[in-house]
């Protein structure tokens, strides 16, 4: 009776034991190329919404804030992210409190076209 106990105990460590299946860690945060596609995909659903809103300059801000950490691993896509943020910052230029909704079509068109330099997410 003892060694039936002891074979089930057994029997449950080796169980347990064998079913610690763990996905490797990777460590993106140093990755340009993930960060670019990330980039793309956020500078262009912003830049979309900022086109149909009343408050643009809340959506722009978001880009601004993001591009302007020096931290991030910009990698080739220094000079794109540069491009980003100076369209993103003519914009709230021209998106002043009081003074009503410029039209900022033709800078809004010029940054989602420097977000298309950058690559895609792959599926």
């Amino acid at each position: 009776m003892k060694l039936i106990s002891i074979l089930r105990i057994a029997l449950v460590v080796l169980l347990a034991l064998g079913c610690r299946h763990e996905l490797p860690y990777t460590d993106n945060s140093k990755d340009a190329e993930l960060y670019a596609q990330n980039v793309r995909s956020l500078v262009l659903g912003l830049a979309e919404t900022a086109r149909a809103s009343n408050e643009p300059q809340v959506q722009i801000k978001l880009i601004v804030t993001e591009l302007s950490h020096d931290d991030r691993p910009f990698g080739p896509y220094k000079d794109v992210y540069s491009e980003l943020l100076t369209a993103s910052r003519t914009i709230l230029d021209r998106c002043q409190p009081g003074n009503g909704r410029p039209d900022i079509r033709k800078e809004l068109d010029q940054l989602t076209s420097a977000a298309r330099k950058l690559p895609e997410k792959k599926s």
